[in-house]
């Protein structure tokens, strides 16, 4: 490859291309000044390695430092009309964007904003980089690195990356060596491009408290990585299950397994910290992993997902995904981490089959993405293919139209199949019926899951369909979503089929602790009643049945008397205290009380000069998390006229137009 200069757009940018007449999709390399000098033959090598893999490689000098530029200049390569970038790599100290006011973004960030220090309540995260359609007003710069903003409310309001992205931040030891962990790790990946690697070994780790502790949510989320990869049925030790109570102290066995140069992708689900990963409910150094312990552990596993929070706070100096990418003699390639905390009811590995199809590795944080999940290492990579999906997947997903991933509902891998899914609601909700027929037709657990997923979106007769049909899937995770979603909908008539539900005498841990927090968003007194109906008619399944009878009426009770804050009550009250009214507020977004709708609303839509306006801020943003609601309709329409009423402060009139925006 031959690198010639090309102007930027902004004269700060330094930009080498490789000139080839065919057009090929762009890919941004971004670098700071002194790790380009420090680590040139490197990344000039990479270079050249990234177009080896089809792409058009594009070397950005990051000259200002600051991430408006950064994210101007990729906004500009993105619209380039020969080589359109369709993701980059950020190497070395390129600044940090830290977000506030985009909570919703977030899988369970729910901290204060305004009570804690900004570096606690701000989420690092590059979505700055890749979601073109987000905007943002700049806040100040904290220090040389984090660069604070806010989510505006006139942008889009859900994740959907134009861009994918990944970092590659090595950070000083106590002897230095940031740039010398650079060169280390840059070679393994130019290396590791002449290896052909397919992805034909998992390890999947259980730790304490994952799910609940759930036997029969883990043992689907094992069967399921069949369906991901059908190619493992034929092979032995394919897929490997290690849970923490496989030994007094698991973790010698989960490193050793880590450290097999035959283990190709690794799925660890476990508690976290930035710099340690916690194991097992021991916080025993004999049970906890630390970041110092790489000295001595070299983990050889190319993917490494770490489903945990907070191990991927890559705007610290130490932590746990820079450990594994970094440390010395290691074999790890990418890492897929968090920057702050986690839910854990999510699909961490949703598309994890396509990699085996040969995907690049970027895909993955583009495609199935949170405001603090994150890719490490180079995007560019891929696994060799083990199957053949009849096409090439990194072009589809650049350029096929929706006849062609109409068509894959049918392909022979329900890893392609649930991708097509995606693909087509991201079309809009002329696909609703051919993707609830799919549903109803499918014999892969993970293709249903992703119908139900994609449903969702449209908050259509079929989402309450299926919702209904998924509380009695065979499949965990199937159910369980199912049973999240009826909760978040809040349709009035599911009540009686949760009610069945809650007799059932065999739901897994997770479907059951999932189950509880459902009811509380629906009124207590119509829950009860179809208890009360639903109950008797097991009664002969149950050897003991009045004493069930009466625990669950005592739950129920329990339920009726903490239920969320009576937030209405507190909103009018003129006793109550401004905190005690914004933790009334704050009660209502994860399980959103859909029966509080109609008074939230007159609350707010009542204009009251007193008003305070730091509570009617608070209460546009709670309601903002009945998106999946079906009240959400009513909830856009009142937001819309608020954010349009200039008798409200202004602030208050963002608030609601990012409501408006979030579930319109």
């Amino acid at each position: 490859m031959r690198p010639t200069t090309l102007i930027a757009t902004l004269a700060a940018a330094i930009i080498l291309s490789g000139c080839r007449q065919k057009k090929q999709p762009g890919f941004a390399v971004v670098i700071d000044p002194e790790s380009y000098v420090e680590a040139r033959s490197e990344i000039d090598r990479y270079l050249q390695v990234v177009e080896s893999r089809g792409l058009y490689p594009i070397l950005v000098i990051d000259h200002w430092g600051i991430p408006d530029s950064i994210r101007q200049e990729l906004i500009h390569l993105h619209q380039d009309s020969q080589h359109p970038i369709e993701g980059c790599v950020l190497i070395g100290d390129i600044p940090v964007p830290m977000i506030r006011d985009a909570q919703h973004m977030a899988s369970a960030f729910k901290m204060d904003q305004d009570r804690f220090p900004r570096i606690e309540t701000h989420i690092p995260s590059d979505r700055f980089y890749d979601c073109f359609d987000l905007k943002f007003d700049y806040i100040d710069q904290d220090s040389s690195r984090w660069y604070y903003y806010s989510l505006r409310a006139d942008g889009a309001q859900r994740l959907n990356p134009t861009i994918y992205s990944a970092r590659i931040t090595p950070r000083d030891n106590e002897r230095g060596e940031r740039y010398e962990k650079l060169r280390r790790y840059m070679q393994r990946v130019n290396e590791a491009d002449s290896k052909h690697n397919t992805l034909d070994r998992v390890l999947m780790f259980g730790g304490d408290g994952n799910l609940s502790g759930s036997f029969a949510a883990r043992t689907d989320a094992k069967m399921e990585f069949y369906d991901q990869f059908p190619w493992m049925n034929d092979q032995k030790l394919s897929v490997v299950y290690l849970d923490y109570t496989r030994d007094r102290f698991i973790k010698r066995r989960l490193t050793d397994e880590l450290q097999n140069p035959r283990t190709d992708y690794a799925l660890l689900s476990h508690h976290g910290d930035p710099t340690i990963q916690y194991l097992s409910g021991v916080r025993d150094p004999r049970d906890i992993l630390q970041t110092f312990e790489f000295k001595n552990y070299h983990p050889q596993t190319p993917l490494v997902s770490l489903d945990a929070c907070y191990n991927g706070s890559f705007h610290l100096d130490d932590n746990i995904q820079e450990a594994y990418l970094f440390g010395e003699g290691n074999g790890t390639l990418l890492v897929l981490a968090n920057s702050v905390n986690a839910i854990q009811d999510k699909w961490v590995n949703r598309y994890a089959g396509l990699m085996g199809l040969g995907m690049r590795a970027g895909y993955l944080a583009k495609l199935g993405t949170f405001m603090e999940f994150h890719l490490f290492g180079d995007p560019t990579y891929a696994f060799t293919p083990s199957g053949n999906p009849g096409f090439d997947i990194n072009d589809a997903l650049l350029n096929a139209g929706e006849r062609f991933w109409y068509r894959q509902f049918s392909n022979q891998y329900p890893a392609v199949q649930q991708l097509a899914v995606h693909m087509l609601a991201d079309s809009g909700p002329q696909w609703s019926d051919a993707i609830m027929k799919l549903f109803e037709t499918s014999k892969s657990g993970m293709v249903r899951l992703a119908c139900l997923m994609e449903l969702s979106r449209f908050r259509d007769d079929n989402f309450k369909k299926c919702i209904t049909l998924s509380l009695d899937d065979e499949h965990e995770m199937t159910q369980r979503f199912g049973v999240i979603y009826a909760g978040k909908s809040g349709y009035p008539d599911l009540v009686g089929v949760i009610a069945d539900l809650l007799c059932d005498n065999n739901l897994s841990d997770r479907v059951d602790f999932d189950l509880w927090n459902a009811l509380r968003c629906f009124d207590s007194t119509q829950v009860f009643n179809a208890v009360h109906l639903a109950l008797p008619v097991q009664r002969n399944f149950y050897s003991n049945y009045d004493s069930i009878a009466s625990a669950m009426d005592s739950v129920m009770e329990y339920y009726a008397g903490h239920q969320a804050y009576e937030t209405p009550k507190y909103l009018n009250s003129t006793k109550a205290s401004q905190q005690g009214k914004l933790n009334a507020i704050h009660s209502i977004r994860l399980n959103p009380p859909h029966y509080y709708t109609t008074a939230i609303l007159d609350y707010l839509g009542s204009y009251v000069p007193a008003q305070d306006s730091v509570i009617q801020t608070a209460a546009w943003e709670a309601i903002g998390w009945f998106d999946l609601s079906y009240r959400a309709p009513d909830i856009a329409a009142a937001a819309l006229k608020a954010s349009q009423d200039e008798h409200y402060p202004v602030t208050v009139r963002k608030e609601a137009l990012k409501t408006y925006n979030r579930t319109k």
